[in-house]
């Protein structure tokens, strides 16, 4: 066999799938602690895109509830709390993400963990607060520019923490001014020169984080709110060296959430309304399915929402 040959079946590799695979053998990033969800996840640092029916659909508590794994510590005072220790970023585009909403929540869960006095759990929330950044982009080119120079924000203002989430809530934010300014450049009105841009995500990437896109659901027919959109368009205009170069995100993992339902004492479902979860004073059943393009199984979870927290059942559904 030849030196050629030998070389043709060598799978190629960029440096960032390099320092990426580096990474997840010497800093893991730990479990959600979604049972379900861990077991499609641990693979890899995985891309995982969460797509809503329906607004209120629980996407914003979802990402409360693995944000506040991620920052909080792996134990404290010889309690374990199984949280990661590391720094998250959040580009809260939807303006859905409530501050005092997630301290309340991050608060209540370092309660139920920790047997300590209210002020070791304040505390313990403020340093995992420290290791939470959240940017409000208006715009598509604000959001890119953003995760663009992103890692030089982490090297100046968390040299010491590891980045481990990148969530955007939500990736469709932009979709309808972004569909005016494509509009515009097919018909030829646009009047400034386009250049080809990579992946700002590749800038992060390095880094190994777990990054998390939420998105509402892509149909081709507007909800009764006006709140479903369509995909990006997969075309772009014809116009030589004007053609913008498209990037398509590398999604590992997919997770669609069902419309929540309350729950009354007894854990039954009342009925099958939506409701806003920020108001929520009952317990809110939150249920999600996981699936890898790669697998045929996908695993289904379950999340129960209170008034001050978010809690995993013992009993999560299996594979199937």
């Amino acid at each position: 066999m030849s030196a050629s040959s030998l070389f043709r079946d060598i799978q190629g590799h960029t440096l960032a799938e390099l320092l990426t695979s580096v990474l997840h053998d010497t800093c893991p990033l730990g479990p959600t602690l979604i049972p379900p969800l861990d077991v499609h996840l641990n693979q890899t640092r995985p891309t995982a895109a969460c797509k809503c029916s329906t607004p209120a659909s629980g996407k914003t508590h979802l990402l409360y509830y693995i944000l506040i794994t991620c920052i909080l510590p792996p134990s404290d005072s010889s309690v374990k709390l199984d949280g990661w220790g590391k720094s998250a970023v959040i580009f809260d585009s939807d303006r859905k993400f409530d501050v005092q909403r997630f301290t309340q929540l991050l608060r209540s869960r370092a309660r139920r963990l920790l047997p300590l006095s209210p002020s070791a759990i304040e505390a313990i929330t403020t340093r995992a607060l420290d290791l939470l950044h959240v940017f409000r982009p208006t715009s598509s080119h604000q959001l890119a520019a953003t995760i663009q120079h992103l890692p030089m924000y982490l090297a100046t203002n968390l040299p010491e923490a590891d980045l481990g989430i990148l969530a955007v809530d939500s990736i469709t934010a932009f979709y309808w001014p972004d569909r005016h300014l494509l509009e515009q450049i097919r018909s030829g009105n646009y009047g400034r020169t386009l250049t080809r841009s990579l992946n700002p995500l590749d800038h992060v990437l390095s880094h190994g984080p777990l990054v998390l896109l939420t998105s509402w659901n892509l149909s081709t027919s507007p909800g009764p709110q006006g709140r479903q959109r369509s995909d990006t368009p997969t075309s772009a205009p014809e116009r030589g060296a004007d053609k913008p170069e498209q990037q398509r995100l590398s999604v590992s993992h997919h997770i669609v959430l069902a419309t929540p339902k309350p729950l009354t004492d007894d854990g039954e479902n009342t009925d099958d309304r939506s409701m806003d979860l920020k108001f929520a004073t009952t317990t809110t059943y939150l249920s999600g399915t996981v699936r890898t393009p790669s697998n045929s199984k996908t695993a289904q979870f379950i999340l129960h929402i209170t008034e001050d927290d978010i809690l995993v059942p013992q009993m999560n559904l299996p594979d199937r």
